[in-house]
Parts: structure tokens; sequence; C-alpha cells
């Protein structure tokens, strides 16, 4: 079956939470508030294994967050801004690269990664966070409140 990840969950120290793109984890605070499990939730050992453990505003070895926010986004390649597309059959489809927008997402380097505009946006709200690299395409990130999290970047072909 599939996994439960509309809610968080508690397993071992921490609560995790994830969407499949952005995976995180927050200390657990007292035992008792832990919350019964009521579906199948991932293994998140494998995601989180070799987290660095420094204390959190540590930048060593780690990559500042890019600055700034590019809110004009390029007009869609696949669609040429109108998004959607007519098919030889005469139907209207929304365009599948742009997903109906009519731009292309916009992607933010983080040291040797590209992630989502849209992740980096949100992480920009975990308040300061240092970002260090777990492999070729994801992150590792940790903010001043003890959150810690893992973005999967965008693999380009």
């Amino acid at each position: 079956g599939r996994y439960t990840l509309s809610k968080p969950w508690a397993a071992g120290d921490f609560w995790f939470a994830t969407d499949g793109t952005i995976a995180v984890r927050v200390a657990l605070i007292k035992k008792e508030q832990v919350i019964p499990k009521t579906g199948k939730y991932p293994k998140m050992d494998s995601i989180f294994a070799g987290f660095p453990e420094s204390t959190a505003g540590n930048t060593a070895n780690g990559w500042p967050l890019p600055d700034g926010d590019p809110t004009i986004w390029p007009v869609c390649n696949g669609c040429n801004g109108i998004a959607s597309h007519v098919c030889e059959c005469g139907h209207t489809h929304m365009c599948q690269q742009c997903g109906g927008v009519g731009r292309r997402p916009i992607t933010v380097a983080v040291g040797n990664v590209s992630i989502a505009h849209w992740l980096w946006r949100l992480a920009r709200n975990c308040g300061q966070a240092v970002w260090l690299p777990k492999d070729d395409v994801s992150i590792w990130f940790r903010a001043a409140s003890g959150l810690q999290g893992c973005i999967m970047g965008i693999v380009k072909a």
C-alpha cells in the first residue's frame, strides 16, 4: 500500500514529515506526546544516515543559502507561455512541461545541487539555516530551531 504522508509521525527520538521531495525531522521533547501511528510510514533512517550532528549555526563545510528572489520566470518552451497545447485530434491539453502555468520553473543552485525555486522559498522561511552537501542530488539543512531536513535536488539530464 501507499505511505501515509498527510501528517507527521514519531519514530525513535524524532518527529518526521515528508512530501517525497523534502523530508524534515525535529527532536521529540517528551516521549509522552507521541501520537500513535495509524498508517504506513516510510523509514527515514537512510535519508538521515550520516547527518552531521554538530551544533546548529556551525557553518563549517556549509553553503550559504542564495539571496534574492527571482520573480520573473522565463516563458515555457513547450507552450510558448499559453499554458496549453492543441493535440493532433484538436483537443486542448494542459502543457506537461510547465504544469499549465505558461512559465518555466526556476531552479536555484545551493552549492552544487539545483533545487526547485518553491523549495528554496520554503527553506528561507526556516530562518537561519546551514546547508550541507549530502550527495550529488540532495542537500541537508539544519535550522537554528533544531529542525533538520533533506531536500531532493533536480537531476539535470
